[in-house]
């Protein structure tokens, strides 16, 4: 590799540097917050604290893992995860049980000609600090995560009751 050649690649490390830490950035936090406590009601209902961490989040980066029963056996035999994010920095965010729901194809074709819908039996939640800065709002904050919430029971979308209550 000639001179002109090994100080054009320098060149270009150079410019990417600063792209590439725009890009990735490390923990904002150094703490969680608090551990999530979760309503078993639709929708569901999950609050956690945030005192802990200064300044204030922005928003909050929040994983949801809910649990089917997809073979009738009353025991959880398929798990999907989503990643929500609140809107705003409250330490509280409210899911429609409905959007947890999953389709599988029982048919294992492609394209499938028979898929059935499953309703969470379960759910778990757990939570991060973001405070993105206004120079990369979308960049990854590698910021740590609360402890997973208690197994939650889910009641079927539209119910009235969560699990806490005993109709009358």
């Amino acid at each position: 590799m000639s001179i002109r050649n090994t100080q054009g690649l320098t060149a270009l490390l150079l410019c990417l540097v600063p792209y590439a830490a725009s890009i990735a950035q490390g923990p904002y936090y150094d703490e969680a917050p608090g551990k999530p406590v979760c309503s078993g009601g639709d929708p569901l209902t999950c609050v956690w604290t945030a005192d802990n961490l200064t300044p204030p989040p922005k928003k909050f980066a929040v994983e949801v893992v809910a649990f089917y029963d997809s073979d009738g056996d009353q025991s959880a035999d398929l798990s999907r995860l989503f990643k929500l994010t609140t809107v705003d920095g409250e330490p509280t965010i409210q899911i429609p049980m409905a959007s947890l729901s999953t389709t599988v194809c029982v048919t294992n074709d492609d394209p499938c000609t028979t898929s059935e819908t499953h309703e969470a039996q379960d759910v778990q939640v757990r939570v991060k600090g973001l405070h993105p800065s206004s120079r990369t709002p979308n960049g990854a904050q590698n910021n740590p995560f609360s402890d997973w919430s208690d197994l939650v029971d889910a009641p079927p979308p539209g119910s009235l009751f969560s699990d806490s209550f005993e109709s009358p």
